[in-house]
């Protein structure tokens, strides 16, 4: 029977690391974030939604069976720093944003043999793989999106516009108006990071709206207009899930 392994970041933790899965890890569903009050005379408690999930913790109990060969590799590729994705083969088809900040330690129950739990911090969604494909919008044409989870999903676009151009992105009933610099034919509008740039080189000031694009559960309708030239945009949806 094959052996079940986590991939994070850059690592694949058997084949890089010698760990594998011992079993089935728990999964979590995020704490929302509340306020709660009391108030005298009054039962119960007034909770007041903060707009946001907490990070979720990703716990896996694995085996290593050679800890003195492969313990430089395990300690590299937890220490990689910031959010790396971290998926496993119980559920190959989502990932998860996640960073390691916990101590590991290892449990020898043989020479050399041994198991430990690592437990990842995790953004509170899981993002489905499918999500990371991007989808191509025209002028000629409208483009419908499927959103197949029943949460919203902050996409990535690379708009390609004549510069100069005054042009829309239309996303059902909203619209999001860009003033394409004199310089300048595309760049990435981030809903996630909430920025437009191209490299280090920010360009929020072409954007002519204040709330950025989202991509709500079941269809979007997407229409590109301009006042001149031409205009297409790639959509990386990045679809996600508690």
């Amino acid at each position: 029977m094959a052996l079940n392994y986590f991939t994070f970041g850059d690592f694949q933790s058997l084949k890089d690391c010698g760990l594998y899965i011992e079993k089935r890890p728990p999964r979590y569903k995020p704490k929302r974030d509340v306020s709660t009050y009391q108030v005298p005379g009054r039962d119960g408690d007034i909770i007041i939604d903060n707009g946001r999930w907490e990070n979720v913790p990703q716990p896996y109990q694995v085996g290593c069976s050679n800890i003195d060969v492969n313990i430089d590799k395990i300690n590299q590729m937890l220490c990689q720093t910031g959010f790396q994705n971290l998926k496993d083969t119980y559920d190959p088809k989502v990932y998860r944003k996640a960073c390691c900040i916990n101590a590991m330690e290892f449990q020898e129950d043989l020479l050399n043999f041994g198991h430990a739990t690592i437990e990842f911090s995790c953004d509170p969604y899981r993002y489905l793989i499918s999500g990371n494909s991007s989808i191509t919008a025209t002028v000629t044409s409208e483009t419908v999106i499927e959103n197949p989870t029943g949460f919203t999903a902050l996409p990535k676009i690379y708009l390609v516009a004549t510069p100069g151009a005054t042009c829309t992105i239309h996303l059902n009933s909203n619209n999001y108006p860009i003033a394409m610099p004199s310089n300048r034919s595309s760049f990435y509008i981030d809903s996630e990071s909430m920025n437009a740039y191209v490299g280090d080189t920010n360009f929020n000031d072409a954007l002519l709206f204040d709330e950025f694009p989202v991509l709500e559960p079941g269809e979007t309708t997407v229409q590109l207009t301009t006042s001149s030239g031409t205009i297409r945009a790639l959509i990386i949806p990045r679809w996600r899930k508690i």
